[in-house]
């Protein structure tokens, strides 16, 4: 077989892992509302969010930037493919894999072209099962799809003309450099990089391109394709920088951070991390096995594969930049200063990376991509014809050095699916969205209040545009004043993400001042992850005079905490101080699947239910748990620790719940820990209409 017909397998084979990775399971983890910020200008600003500035024609707004430093590039691209085949995490992924697919192929022929084909292949390979490159892409929430495809293509006609001197390959690569920096603003590190490393490597380009002949070319189509960005920047003056902290000085701090970010990046954990809140090195317990069938047992015995922690990759390249000096001592530094063209892009955009203290993400440091691996493949490759006898044995070589890389590689991509269909993402990425969005949609006619970042975009792709919402905003310090005034809203459902997943302490705001103006609230649906942790709830506000409340009386309730119908983790502990001298514990709340339910039947309707628990645990820290009713959730909830673990009746406490109005019949009473190792001995706990009177029983409402 000849080394071309070779190259085609090996290209193949790097394409096929490349897609085999980003369309498994790829409506997995849910969708972030980040990666969809460009579905509402593809819309048609159905929503009023993420338009920064848009222009008239023909009477009718065309989005062309959705942020300051974002133009609508995106937005425009998937504007057909919205009408056309509907909202889904399928149309949202699909065209973003493509385009790292095309990324995939540009990128080969600009290998092969600067450099010569096997190093275009090692790269090639490399590059496509790397999984931050191929879940990055998918996810797409820097976004860096465009982004990437644009730096390559660029590339590709600028080294083209570098080497042909057509004007028209100088006008096309113009035009993508605009468009790249159109696309998002911190493209201007790949183009400060590009112009540097063409001044000191190639200084005959460089001069030719101040030619007014070159320059006519190139200035024109620039600025055609930065044009959107350059009419914004003018009618909103610098409204790309304003609030923008360009570049800082880095401080040790700082620079300890970058290189945590730059090794998270290339070592597959960063992205891990960011989705599944878990280390790829050392992942959890899986929740859900994936499903059966040849494809997943592939997959869980790939992520099960015991050698590999996370990808060696910062290791490969520190090992490539190191050998580059010993190539050149000894006279084995071929196309020298095609490497070093490279390598100067890597060093600049690295600087500029560590100089913008905004650049905290792996969607930044993916820009150093092509250059990072271009150097990885080129020393394996001289690495290899250096000690090789023959082209054979230079063959074998390259195979031995890049397996390895490889086969760690498919390594982490397989833990990114397996944990992708175990756990379907956490916070941000969990794929509850889909539920939420159902719900949504089930129910159009309401009005829907998001009360907390990050639900609209996915809401508003997922139901086309079509359902009525409204972000809730408040710039004051205080939110009362903010959240008193949504009270009055009618035919409104509030939508929350429970406590331990907010950005900002809401909920119980919103509960405090429904309280004061005497309002009840009721939880209509709750949303899980599928860890069972509660992630979002959906919430009424219930009229006082839609509703009739019961009739007042004497209500109590009690259950021991060992008396459960259902519980996971721990079992009965003897404890002198509580009732019965036994409780619920032997190490309950160690893990965050367990969870202990109660079943029981009210009699009558009651108002204004309050639940008392008694319960004892020693500790430094206080205890965060999640109270469930009826698969609801209702509270997340922190008791201070107590004086032991329950063994003297000081050791007990008491901690009160308001659970508001129960109707007649059989309820669920759930406990589970919001975090892991957090032991509680349970000894029973009551339920009173009213707050409970030590005095008289218990107190009804007044």
């Amino acid at each position: 077989m000849t080394a071309v017909k070779t190259s085609y397998l090996w290209i193949m084979l790097a394409l096929a892992l490349y897609l085999f990775f980003s369309l498994t399971a790829l409506e997995l983890p849910g969708l972030q509302y980040d990666e969809v910020n460009f579905v509402n200008a593809a819309l048609g600003n159905e929503s009023g969010t993420f338009i920064a500035w848009s222009i008239e024609i023909f009477g009718k707004k065309l989005p062309l930037m959705i942020m300051g430093y974002i133009g609508a590039l995106k937005s425009g691209l998937y504007a057909p493919i919205l009408k056309i085949f509907g909202g889904s995490a399928i149309t949202a992924r699909l065209p973003v894999v493509c385009i790292g697919l095309i990324t995939l192929l540009i990128g080969y022929a600009l290998f092969r072209r600067v450099f010569d084909r096997a190093i275009a292949v090692v790269a090639l390979l490399l590059l496509a099962s790397d999984c931050t490159f191929i879940f990055a892409n998918k996810l797409d929430w820097g976004p860096v799809s465009l982004m990437l495809l644009l730096e390559l293509s660029s590339l590709f006609f600028m080294w083209r003309w570098i080497k042909e001197e057509k004007r028209y390959f100088l006008a096309i690569a113009g035009f993508l450099f605009g468009l790249g920096l159109y696309n998002k603003i911190i493209f201007v590190w790949f183009i400060i990089a590009f112009f540097i490393a063409l001044l000191l490597c190639f200084r005959e380009s460089f001069k030719k391109l101040l030619n007014w002949r070159q320059a006519i070319c190139f200035i024109p189509a620039f600025l055609l394709g930065c044009s959107p960005l350059l009419a914004f920047n003018y009618c909103v003056p610098m409204g790309t920088f304003r609030n923008q902290p360009v570049a800082a000085t880095p401080g040790i701090d700082t620079l300890k951070h970058r290189r945590l970010l730059f090794q998270g990046t290339l070592d597959g954990s960063g992205v891990y991390y960011l989705v599944n809140y878990d280390e790829v090195g050392n992942p959890s317990t899986i929740l859900r096995d994936p499903a059966a069938g040849t494809k997943n047992r592939i997959i869980r015995a790939l992520a099960g594969f015991p050698l590999v922690r996370r990808s060696p990759l910062p290791y490969f390249f520190i090992g490539a930049l190191a050998f580059l000096p010993i190539l050149r001592r000894y006279g084995r530094l071929r196309k020298k200063t095609e490497i070093y063209f490279m390598g100067i892009h890597l060093i600049v955009i690295a600087l500029l990376i560590c100089l913008n203290e905004n650049a905290t993400g792996a969607h930044h440091v993916i820009v150093l991509y092509p250059f990072v691996f271009i150097l990885i493949a080129y020393s394996i490759c001289e690495f290899s014809r250096w000690l090789g006898k023959s082209q054979a044995a230079a063959g074998i070589l390259m195979g031995a050095c890049v397996l390895p890389l490889l086969t760690a590689q498919v390594v982490i991509d397989a833990r990114y699916l397996k944990s992708f269909q175990a756990k379907g993402g956490y916070g941000a990425w969990s794929d509850a969205i889909y539920d939420l969005a159902s719900f949504a949609r089930e129910n159009s006619d309401k009005n829907f209040l998001l009360m907390e970042w990050g639900f609209s975009t996915q809401l508003v792709l997922l139901s086309n545009g079509r359902i009525r919402h409204e972000d809730f905003i408040c710039e004051q310090k205080n939110p009362e004043v903010c959240l008193e005034s949504v009270l009055t809203r009618n035919n409104t459902y509030f939508v929350f993400h429970v406590p331990s997943f907010e950005s900002k302490p809401l909920l119980h705001a919103f509960k405090q001042v429904l309280a004061k103006h005497n309002l009840h609230g009721r939880i209509l649906r709750t949303f899980y992850q599928r860890d069972s942790r509660p992630i979002y709830i959906v919430f009424e506000i219930v009229r006082p005079t839609l509703e009739a409340y019961a009739q007042r009386g004497g209500f109590y309730y009690i259950r021991e905490g060992e008396d459960f119908d259902d519980k996971s983790g721990g079992s009965l502990d003897s404890k002198n101080g509580a009732s019965n001298k036994k409780a619920l514990g032997s190490f309950w709340g160690r893990q965050l699947e367990h969870f202990v339910s109660y079943r029981f039947t009210l009699p009558r309707n009651i108002a204004d239910a309050h639940l008392y628990l008694r319960y004892a645990f020693e500790d430094i820290n206080p205890h965060e748990y999640y109270l469930l009713l009826d698969g609801n959730f209702i509270d997340t909830f922190t008791m201070p620790a107590t004086r032991g673990y329950g063994y003297t009746a000081e050791e007990w406490q008491t901690f009160e719940l308001r659970l508001g109005d129960l109707a007649k019949g059989i309820h669920e009473l759930k406990l589970k820990p919001a975090k892991q190792h957090q032991l509680l001995n349970l000894d029973h706990w009551y339920l009173c209409e009213g707050q409970f009177n030590p005095a008289g029983g218990n107190q009804g409402r007044p």
